[in-house]
């Protein structure tokens, strides 16, 4: 797999892209990549994808490696872009409006329904109703 050199002077990501999942490539990995610092690494190996190399590799071989350059770089976008939504969400936290995005997307009829406070709401006219006509109670005589 394509990854950064073991030893990165600008960040301390050592080689963490080669392996695994998400999270694991690490807060740290969105600043040194916006810095251009990996990025470089991962398309070392991209102009020979290209353009024929001087000796001729079968189709299967640059498919199998542009394929490996590819995953790697999506799987770095992915932890940018999970990071920054995970940074907004906290920064609306609490806050009246929020963008559409980190709204709950639920269901159009969902979205327009009263809430439970709403819901719960009775007039003055009716509370009035219920407070001098209470609910009669009956009980059998033995």
């Amino acid at each position: 797999r394509a990854g950064p050199p073991p030893s990165c002077p600008k960040c301390e990501w050592g080689s963490g892209l080669g392996g695994g999942g998400g999270k694991e490539v690490g807060a740290g990995a969105g600043a040194a990549l916006r810095a251009g610092c990996h990025v470089g690494a991962l398309l070392l190996g991209a102009p020979g994808l290209k353009c024929p190399p001087a000796a001729p590799l079968s189709r299967s071989v640059v498919v199998l490696r542009s394929r490996v350059v590819r995953k790697s770089i999506a799987r770095v976008l992915t932890v940018i872009n999970q990071t920054q939504k995970e940074n907004l969400r906290k920064f609306y936290k609490g806050k009246k409006y929020k963008p559409l995005d980190l709204r709950p997307k639920k269901t159009r009829a969902m979205r327009r329904r009263l809430n439970k406070h709403e819901e719960n709401l009775k007039t003055k006219k009716q509370q009035r109703k219920e407070r001098l006509y209470p609910v009669r109670k009956y009980a059998i005589k033995a």
